[in-house]
C-alpha cells in the first residue's frame, strides 16, 4: 500500500513539524486558533444552512446568503486589517491608514 502526499498534505506536514519546534504552548495556541477560526465556521454553518433552502436558482440571489458569501471572501482582509490596526497600536503608532 502506497502513500499519495497530495501539496496541500506536504504544506501542513510541513507546518505541524514546525509548530511542534516552537516555543508556542500547546493551551494558547489552540484556544486563539479556535477564536481565530470561529467567525469563519459561523459563516459557512450559516451560508450553508441557507444553500439548504435553495429551491429554485432565484433563491441563490437572497439577501442573506449573497451577505454570507461575500463576507466569507472579505473577511481574510478585514482580519489582516484589524491585526494589522492592532498591532500599530500595541506599538504605539497611529492607528490612521496613510
Amino acid at each position: 500500500m502506497s502513500v499519495v502526499f497530495t501539496f496541500e498534505s506536504k504544506q501542513r506536514l510541513r507546518a505541524n513539524s514546525f509548530a511542534r519546534f516552537s516555543p508556542v504552548r500547546f493551551v494558547p495556541f489552540l484556544v486563539l486558533s479556535l477564536i481565530g477560526l470561529l467567525p469563519r465556521y459561523l459563516l459557512y454553518v450559516y451560508a450553508g444552512t441557507h444553500l439548504g433552502e435553495v429551491e429554485n436558482p432565484a433563491d441563490l440571489w437572497s439577501l442573506p446568503l449573497v451577505g454570507a458569501l461575500a463576507l466569507l471572501a472579505v473577511l481574510p482582509w478585514l482580519t489582516q486589517g484589524v491585526l494589522g490596526r492592532l498591532k500599530r497600536w500595541r506599538s504605539g503608532g497611529s492607528s490612521r491608514i496613510r
